[in-house]
Order: structure tokens, then C-alpha cells, then sequence
């Protein structure tokens, strides 16, 4: 009785609103299990309109917006009460066989149209068809006849054609012949000449790259024999995208990548070959980016050997450097997508280094002189080489290796990896692997071939900031330099002798390097490391006292101004630590006191305020320090004002200790403020010094 009103009047008479709602109502009665409704004639008269509905022209056609969404939606729900029907099984007896064809005929036809509602219904209804029954031969030619008909022609495809296409590939893959793939390559070698394709006017602008595009996604349901297609239709593919207008985006790699993913054995295989051609190199490695090609990327990451043989070692006449580079390429894109993959595999990271620390490598990668490509190239390396640092922290060697990037000049950032050293291993290392980090340095230090320059990176970026950070912590420092280590830094890298260079340095250019600059470097930084060391362990040093003032002193000699303040700075620590002769402190005191000069000059002050308060303990009670302090300020600060401001920096700085002989200052103080503070030319930084001062004055007062 509720029913009645849908059977009364022809569907065709009704609105659509009403036709709609109609059919959705069937479609709810026939899929409940049993049925509400029996295959009586009413029924089968309004599947027969429900039919014709959905045979119609496709409705793309009408151009009013609202009337296509209700054709659209009317349309929709009538496959969908077809569908329904299909599954019943009292729609199965015999006398409905031919009404069930054409129920079928439809959903093929409507896999072709434009709208997109229909297509997903009309699939969905056909993949149940397939899965209860085996089709038809005859019916299955006669559905399929209109699509391929139309693909024998290249200038009757269109995007709702190829799409069509593919759905039915998904379903029916075993009805189709491989030589499809055959007929599609003809087809898209067509769109090589893009002139002519133009010329044709056949489709719209940018519609023909489409067409394009989507013969390509065919390829990958074609049944499994279409591998044969992979060279084909990798070149056409790869001229197909030299053709396009600009790279951002790129219509055919997503197909091209799907196609690739289905025979990712022999894809990888294939590209691997074809690495030493630079157009198929850089699409591979494009490809390998691509956020769907996770198949070939796992492919290639578990042929470790495949990409060393074909890269790191290739076959004699192939070109090693440019393979070199790719190999390197492909490392570092299974890097990024699997950081923890390079340490799973030693052998990778192996061939890496061999070509970090070749000379053929470092004279055609490092200096200004090198390209972008050769730069990036180091990037590339140091990236992969970071990556195993990172899985494997107990091996340090790497760590060394990487510190060499930093000698040379280059327009790439790789503040990446100063940070990595100053937080990942300084602060973050265990005290185990801390040790190892300064046994290995002092296995680098003592090895005749690594040059001077590395050693200074070496301390610069990897050892000194590690065993800062360690002291500042608190972390035991016998822990890390242990009492062997302890010795051999002491007698064989603190030498005055450590930093002699054998022979000269050539650059990459062939110019020759000053060897003065690079010893000077290198003495700086052991001076540095010096320090350090007397500042935290100066209990474990005391054996070696003799040791370390030797080479202090040595470089208090020194021409260049930093190495000779940053030894003050090494003999001050030294006094600080340990008993020392008084003809030893005040030579190095008087030094500084007459170092004024802007060269070095934190150095200076960093040296006078660490030994100013330890005088009034190293040296005898009546004080000599401070009369010699008064008598290079009066005799050598009335000519030279520099001289002078340096000590009352001095006086400012450390008031207290100045305080008990003040009378020994305060009037040449007082008679000096106007030089250095109150004549109109005085400088910004002497009127500064003149408040100091007078502060000064009135603590003394």
C-alpha cells in the first residue's frame, strides 16, 4: 500500500525531484535480505524506465548548473537501483537474461562519460556483476567493441575515453591482450611532434598533454606481460617530458612512476644500467623523490651490491666519475627516505669515504674554484656520512672524515653539521664514546699524512668544543683523557716540534700555501687545547709540568700576535694551577702589561685577568707586581696614552686587589683623566675608561 503511489503513474511523468526520490525508495526495499519487494511486472516496468534513465546522453551536455546536478543525481540513483536488482536472485531466472544484458551494456557505456557520480556507480554495479557471474563472451566483445573502436584512431581519445579504459583494465584485465600496449605506444610516439598535434586543432590547450598523460597510467594495468613495454615507454616518456613547457609540474611522472612500482625489479634494474646517460640519471633520481615510488626505493635499498657495482665499481670503460656522482645521488635519496638504511649497510658507506678521501676527488670537489654540481656533491656525502654517524655513534672514525669539508671555502651551508658537533656529539656522546673520540684524535694527530689544515678543523670543530662542553658538565675527566692519553698529548701533540710542516702544501689551483699561516693555526689551537686542560685536569697533568711551560714558553716567542697572546693566556692557566718561580711570572706579567696594542687584545685581557689574582699568592708579600705595575704606567703611559689606558683597564677591572696601594695610583690617575677623557677630540672608548677611573677614585676615597 505504501508503495502504491510509485507504480500508479509512468516515472517519466513525474519531476525529477520526484523520479529521484522514487527510485532511492526501491533501491532501499530491494537491498534489504529477503527483499521487501517481489520481480512482479509493476516492478519490472519501472527498472525498464530506471534503464532508460540511465541510458541517456551523457549529461555534461546541459549547460544549466542546477538542472545538470538533478539529471545527474536521478541518473545516479537509477544505476544504483539496477545494480541492486542484478543481486537479487529471483532477477536471475531465464526469461530476465536478456533484460540483465543490457542492465549490464549500460554499466560498460556509462564507464566512459564525464561525470564522475556515475562512473563510480556504474564501476561498482559491474564489479559485482563480474564477481557472481562469468560474462558473456558476446556480450563482453559487444560492450567492449565502442571503446576499442575508438582507440584505433589517436585523434578520437579523449580523457573520458582513456579513463574509461583504465576502469574497465581494473576489472577486466584478463580480457585484454598485451598487444594493447602496442596500439597506446603508437599512439603516444604521436604526441613527440608536438607541432603537428597543435597544427591538428583536434583538442583543446593543455588538453592534449592529458590525453598523454593518461595513455601512460594504462600501461600499468595492462596485463603482467607489458614489462616488455619498460623501455619503450621509458624513453617516450622521458622525450615526452624535455617537450614539456616547464618542470614544476609534470603530468607524466605519476603514471610513469605507478607503471614502474608494478616491475620494480626490472625498473631498477634498467635505470641502474642506464646511469652514465645524464637524461636518464636525473629522471631516475626525480622518480626516486616522487612520494608513490616506495616500491622502487625498497627495491633499491635491499641491492646494496647492485648500486656499488654499478656506481662505486663500474666495469672498465664505463665513466667512473660522473657514475661516482650518481651512485652518490641515489645514497643520499635512500638516506633521506631511510635514515637509519646506510648503517645497515657498511659496505656503501665503505665506497664513500674511499671517494671523500680520494685526491682525485678532493682536487676536483674543494676550493672556490669547483662548481656547484661538485659542491653539492660534498654536500651530498657529508649528508649520507652524518646519517651513519647517527645510527652508529660508537664509530668515530667518520667523525674525522667529515671535519675536512671545513677547510676549504664553498657558497654551501653546512652549519647542518657544526651544529651536529657542538650538540650532538659534544653534549650528547657518552663518556665511552667521548675516549674513543680522543684516542682516534690522537691517532689522526700523530699521522704524517693528514695535513695541518685538517688537524686545526679536527680541533676547532670536533675536540676542543667535546671536551669544553664535557668540563663544563662536570663529567669526570679521567673518564675521558685517561692517564695514557693523558701522556701521549702531553709529549707528543704539546710539542714545540708538533706543528713543523715536512714539505710545502699545494692548493688545488697549484698555488703554493703559506706555511707560516698554517703552522701559526695549528699552534693556536694547541695552545688552546692546553689550556683547557691545565684549567680541569690540572691534577693529572702535574707530572708533565715540565712539559707544558716548554711549550708555552716556546710560543711566547712567537711572530704572530694571536699564537703569542693565546701562549700568555696557556702560561697564566699554568701559574694559576701550579707553584711556579716568580722569574717566570713577572717577565710574563710585565709582557702583558705592555701589550696595548689592538692585536689579540681579549686574548690579553682574558691572560691579565686570570694571573692578576693569583700575585699576591705566587709572589713574595711585599709585592713586587704592583710597583712594576706603577712604573710602566708612570715612564711608558705619559708617552704612549694606549699604555696608559690599558693598565687603568687593569685598575677598573680588578679594584679591589689595587686597593691597599692606592697611593701608589690615585695621582698619576687623577693628573691623566683630562688626556684620555676631556679633550674634544677624545674617543668614545677613552671617555668610557675615564668613568671607570673615576670610579676607581671613589672606592679608593
Amino acid at each position: 500500500m505504501m508503495l502504491g503511489p510509485i507504480f500508479n503513474k509512468p516515472l517519466r511523468t513525474l519531476s525529477i525531484l520526484v523520479q529521484t526520490a522514487y527510485l532511492d525508495a526501491l533501491t532501499f526495499c530491494l537491498s534489504l535480505r529477503p527483499p521487501l519487494l517481489t520481480f512482479t511486472p509493476d516492478l519490472l516496468k519501472v527498472l525498464q524506465e530506471a534503464l532508460a534513465i540511465a541510458e541517456a546522453e551523457d549529461v555534461i551536455k546541459i549547460r544549466q548548473a542546477r538542472k545538470l546536478q538533478l539529471l545527474t543525481s536521478s541518473r545516479v540513483v537509477a544505476i544504483e537501483l539496477m545494480s541492486v536488482a542484478m543481486s537479487c536472485s529471483e532477477f536471475h531466472a531465464a526469461e530476465h537474461h536478456e533484460f540483465r544484458n543490457r542492465i549490464i551494456a549500460v554499466f560498460f557505456k556509462n564507464l566512459t562519460v564525464s561525470s564522475k557520480e556515475i562512473v563510480l556507480v556504474s564501476k561498482k554495479g559491474l564489479s559485482h556483476v563480474i564477481i557472481q557471474h562469468k560474462l558473456p563472451k558476446e556480450l563482453l566483445q559487444s560492450s567492449l567493441r565502442p571503446v576499442l573502436l575508438n582507440l584505433a584512431d589517436h585523434r578520437k581519445l579523449s580523457v573520458p575515453l582513456l579513463k574509461g579504459l583504465s576502469r574497465l583494465l581494473e576489472l577486466l584485465t584478463n580480457c585484454f591482450n598485451v598487444t594493447l600496449g602496442e596500439k597506446l605506444l603508437e599512439h603516444l610516439n604521436k604526441w613527440t611532434e608536438p607541432a603537428k598535434i597543435s597544427a591538428a586543432k583536434i583538442w583543446k590547450e593543455g588538453e592534449d598533454i592529458k590525453i598523454a598523460a593518461h595513455i601512460i597510467h594504462i600501461f600499468h594495468l595492462l596485463p603482467p606481460a607489458a614489462v616488455k613495454f619498460l623501455d619503450p615507454l621509458v624513453s617516450l616518456t622521458n622525450q615526452l617530458e624535455q617537450l614539456l613547457p616547464r618542470e614544476g609540474n609534470n603530468p607524466y611522472r605519476e603514471p610513469l612512476v605507478k607503471f614502474l612500482n608494478r616491475y620494480y625489479n626490472e625498473s631498477v634494474d634498467y635505470f641502474l644500467r642506464l646511469l652514465h646517460n645524464a637524461s636518464y640519471a636525473k629522471m631516475f633520481n626525480s622518480i626516486l623523490h616522487h612520494a608513490l615510488a616506495e616500491p622502487l626505493r625498497a627495491e633499491l635499498a635491499k641491492n646494496p651490491d647492485k648500486i656499488i657495482a654499478e656506481t662505486f665499481r663500474p666495469a672498465e670503460g664505463r665513466p667512473q666519475i660522473e657514475l661516482e656522482y650518481q651512485g652518490i645521488l641515489l645514497v643520499r635519496t635512500l638516506v633521506k627516505f631511510m635514515p637509519g638504511w646506510l648503517g645497515q649497510h657498511r659496505a656503501i658507506l665503505d665506497a664513500l669515504v674511499s671517494i671523500w678521501n680520494s685526491e682525485l676527488h678532493q682536487l676536483r670537489t674543494r676550493g672556490e674554484e669547483a662548481g656547484q654540481q661538485q659542491q653539492r656533491e660534498n654536500k651530498y656525502i657529508v649528508k649520507c656520512m652524518l646519517s651513519y654517524c647517527r645510527s652508529h655513534p660508537e664509530e668515530v672514525d667518520t667523525l674525522f672524515y667529515m671535519v675536512s669539508i671545513f677547510k676549504d671555502r664553498s657558497t654551501l651551508d653546512y652549519s647542518f653539521l657544526q651544529d651536529f658537533y657542538a650538540h650532538e656529539v659534544a653534549e650528547k656522546s657518552s663518556l665511552a664514546q667521548k675516549k674513543a673520540i680522543m684516542y682516534k684524535f690522537v691517532d689522526f694527530f700523530t699521522n704524517q699524512h693528514i695535513t695541518q689544515e685538517h688537524k686545526v678543523k679536527i680541533l676547532q670543530v670536533l675536540i676542543i668544543p667535546l671536551l669544553n662542553a664535557s668540563f663544563v658538565n662536570k663529567d669526570d675527566p679521567a673518564e675521558i683523557v685517561d692517564p695514557v692519553l693523558t701522556s701521549v698529548i702531553a709529549n707528543k701533540i704539546l710539542d714545540c716540534n708538533s706543528t713543523a710542516t715536512p714539505e710545502p702544501v699545494v692548493s688545488e689551483s697549484g698555488a703554493m700555501k703559506p706555511i707560516k699561516s698554517q703552522e701559526d693555526s695549528l699552534s693556536i689551537e694547541l695552545l688552546q687545547l692546553a689550556t683547557l686542560l691545565v684549567r680541569y685536569m690540572k691534577a693529572s697533568l702535574m707530572a708533565h709540568k715540565k712539559e707544558l711551560i716548554k711549550f708555552a714558553w716556546f710560543y711566547l716567542k712567537s711572530e704572530d700576535a694571536t699564537c703569542k697572546q693565546c701562549a700568555h693566556v696557556l702560561v697564566c692557566r699554568f701559574i694559576e694551577a701550579y707553584e711556579t718561580p716568580p722569574k717566570i711570572i713577572m717577565p710574563v706579567y710585565s709582557q702583558l702589561l705592555r701589550a696595548y696594542h689592538q692585536e689579540a687584545r681579549s686574548l690579553v685581557r682574558e691572560a691579565l685577568d686570570i694571573l692578576t689574582p693569583t700575585l699576591d699568592k705566587r709572589l713574595p708579600a711585599k709585592g713586587p707586581w704592583i710597583k712594576g705595575t706603577r712604573k710602566i704606567m708612570v715612564e711608558e703611559g705619559h708617552a704612549v696614552p694606549n699604555q696608559l689606558i690599558h693598565i687603568l683597564q687593569l685598575l677598573t677591572r680588578h679594584p679591589l686587589l689595587f686597593y691597599r696601594c692606592r697611593a701608589l695610583f690615585v695621582p698619576h690617575i687623577v693628573h691623566s683623566l683630562a688626556r684620555i677623557g676631556l679633550m674634544p677630540n677624545s674617543t668614545a672608548e677613552n671617555r668610557r675608561h675615564q668613568h671607570l677611573s673615576q670610579r676607581f677614585l671613589s672606592q679608593a676615597q
